[in-house]
Parts: C-alpha cells; sequence; structure tokens
C-alpha cells in the first residue's frame, strides 16, 4: 500500500498565479523517492504540502491511505530536514537533536537519552553532544539535522536540498550517508534536488518537474535509458544530450545536417524531427553499423579519467565523452561514430518522445 499519494493536487497563489497542476504519484512504503527539476519547478512546494506547512488549492493528499489535506503537521508522523540545517546556535547538538521531542512528545529521560544515543551512535556524532553548531563543521551540521529526524522515530522523511551547502567531497560521502540511513532505518523517504546526480545515485524512483507538471515518474537508468520528452532527456544525464533538428525523407529516414541519415524502421509524418545522442554514445571507434562524422575539434576538457570533446559539423556542434585521456587541439580533424540505437526521437511540436529506437539501419 502507498504511504503517501497525491491525487490530482495544484497549488495556487491567488488568480493566475499556478505553480503546481495535476501532481498525481504515490510513494511506497520505505522507498527512496526524489524529486528533482530545475529552481523554481515546485519540488519544494510538493514537500511543504506534504508536511502541512503549505495549503493544498486543489485535489488530495493522502498519508497511510488516509486523507491527510486538513491534518496538522505535528500529526502526521512527518520530520523534515531543510537546506540551511535550522539549527539553534545557542544549543548544544544534544539540544538541538532532542529540541523536537522535548515540545511534542511525553517521553521519560530515560526513553530519550536512549533515542539521543541512538541518533548520535548512527551519525557518528557521539564525541561531540555538549558542542554547539559554531564548532561543527558543514557536514557535522547537517548531521545534526539527520539526529534530529532520527529520534523523532517518524516513519516518513521529508529532505528539501540537504546538501546544497556542502562541497563536492561532503556531498558525495552524506549522499552515501543518507541512504544507509535511510536503509538502516526503513524510512519512506521524499528527498527534493535540484542535482541529477543525487537524483540518479540515491533514488529508487525519481520525478522530474518542469514549470510545476510531471515530466517523468520512474526508476533513474529507465528514464535515462528511455526519456519521455525532450526534457526529462537533457535534465537526465551529464554532459546533457545533444540534440538537432533532423530532417525527414520519405517519412522514414532522418537527416542530420551536414551528417548521415538514420533509418529506425519507423515512418514520421512531420517534415522535421528532433534527433538526440548522448555524449557517452559518441564514440572514437566504429563497430558494424556505425555511422560517422567527419567533425573538428572546438575543444576538449580534461577531466582525469574521461575527456568531454566539443566537435563541429558544419552549422552543428556537439560534445563527446570518451574514457581516458585524448590529446585533441582545437582544429584537429577526428571521425566521431554512433550506433543507431543509441538515437533518441523527438516531436518538434510536443517534445514528446516520437517513438523508441528498434531494428533500423544508417545510411551515409
Amino acid at each position: 500500500m502507498p504511504k503517501i499519494e497525491m491525487v490530482n493536487v495544484s497549488k495556487s497563489y491567488g488568480k493566475g498565479a499556478t505553480v503546481l497542476s495535476d501532481i498525481h504519484f504515490s510513494v511506497e512504503q520505505g522507498e527512496f523517492f526524489v524529486l528533482v527539476g530545475p529552481s523554481g519547478c515546485g519540488k519544494s512546494t510538493i514537500l511543504r504540502m506534504i508536511a502541512g506547512l503549505e495549503d493544498i488549492s486543489g485535489g488530495q493528499l493522502y498519508i497511510d491511505n488516509r486523507p491527510a489535506n486538513y491534518v496538522l503537521p505535528k500529526d502526521r508522523q512527518v520530520s523534515m530536514v531543510f537546506q540551511n540545517y535550522a539549527l539553534y546556535p545557542h544549543m548544544t547538538v544534544r539540544e538541538n537533536i532532542l529540541f523536537g521531542i522535548n515540545s511534542k512528545e511525553k517521553l521519560t529521560k530515560q526513553e530519550k537519552e536512549a533515542r539521543l544515543k541512538h541518533a548520535l551512535a548512527l551519525v557518528q556524532l557521539e564525541p561531540f553532544a555538549e558542542k554547539k553548531p559554531r564548532a561543527l563543521s558543514g557536514g557535522q551540521r547537517q548531521r545534526v539535522a539527520l539526529a534530529r529526524a532520527i529520534v523523532s522515530q517518524a516513519p516518513i522523511c521529508l529532505m528539501d536540498e540537504p546538501l546544497s551547502n556542502l562541497d563536492a567531497k561532503l556531498r558525495t560521502e552524506m549522499r552515501a550517508e543518507i541512504r544507509q540511513l535511510q536503509r538502516q532505518l526503513g524510512l519512506t523517504m521524499i528527498y527534493v534536488t535540484h542535482d541529477q546526480v543525487e537524483a540518479m545515485t540515491m533514488g529508487d524512483r525519481i520525478m522530474i518537474l518542469n514549470e510545476g507538471r510531471i515530466q517523468q515518474i520512474g526508476e533513474p537508468i529507465e528514464i535515462y535509458n528511455d526519456p519521455a520528452n525532450q526534457f526529462a532527456a537533457s535534465f537526465i544525464g551529464s554532459p546533457q544530450m545533444n540534440f538537432t533538428e533532423a530532417y525527414v525523407e520519405e517519412g522514414k529516414r532522418f537527416r542530420i545536417p551536414d551528417g548521415p541519415a538514420v533509418q529506425p524502421g519507423f515512418s514520421f509524418p512531420k517534415p522535421t524531427c528532433i534527433l538526440g545522442i548522448r555524449p557517452e554514445h559518441f564514440k572514437p571507434n566504429a563497430k558494424s553499423g556505425d555511422a560517422a562524422i567527419q567533425a573538428t575539434v572546438k575543444s576538449a576538457e580534461q577531466l582525469g579519467d574521461k575527456t568531454i570533446i566539443w566537435f563541429a559539423f558544419g552549422n552543428t556542434q556537439w560534445k563527446a565523452k570518451w574514457a581516458g585521456q585524448w590529446q585533441l587541439d582545437p582544429d584537429d580533424r577526428i571521425t566521431v561514430y554512433f550506433s543507431p540505437e543509441d538515437v533518441h526521437f523527438f516531436d518538434p511540436d510536443t517534445r514528446e518522445k516520437a517513438f523508441n529506437m528498434e531494428k533500423g539501419g544508417v545510411s551515409v
């Protein structure tokens, strides 16, 4: 049974200020569910509506299969971890962690201490219990906020971009720690981020939002391999997918300007189509059936284990991601290969997936 469900939910701030439309999804018990999208797309608003911090303008929220639109926040069995940690600077780590249950729950001193000890051990903060937030690093402050959610023993945990204030190394470490804690405690977790790497590495499923509407819901690899529309395709994957307009010849062949034609074995009724190829699907070596592009290097970014190559052919400029270290200079001529099975097609008007690649071929 779903732990949380939103059915046709909308959110408006006065006339003409609709920020969310037709939001419909469910989160299963024990699932790590990620909301991802650009700033201003409505991710945090959804989280705040689940927590009871924002009213729902239309539709229905269910928690444990019970209507929850008008349930008070304190009665929703939900904990929340904010982007800014929300720690009281004059309180110790111990006092910050216990603050929520001190004000809400009637527990004995022994019960509180047991919860505190358990939480401190989970987030590895036992030596810092009597220190104040100013004496802690950013990662340690984030652990305090996590421990405060843990001691509440709420079965649902909401996280609103909790790692955005940390440096790259700490973000990577905390991603693994949060995921491990969620599994260990069996929490149902809804996690908001604008970082597609966090979404891909942490979520059991992810929901992509844009301009207040759901673009796609699915497992990370499912969305990577089969994006529902051009926005989902561009948002998941780093660097993002390359796109160009392709001309449809006789309804069946899709010719890239100044490049090869792909024949996927489907007909398409419009004169043009948006064609997409991920940078990692461009290759320096060919296998049978691959298409070839004669290109000019514009720049090469060496990242140690891989190289990002910006290349141009005709008026089109794309990027490839190749494993290893490639010594390439601007204006070098290279041949870039791709397989027709790795090509995505999108309707130029709706930007929805036009069809899936199956059997096909390439003609040059």
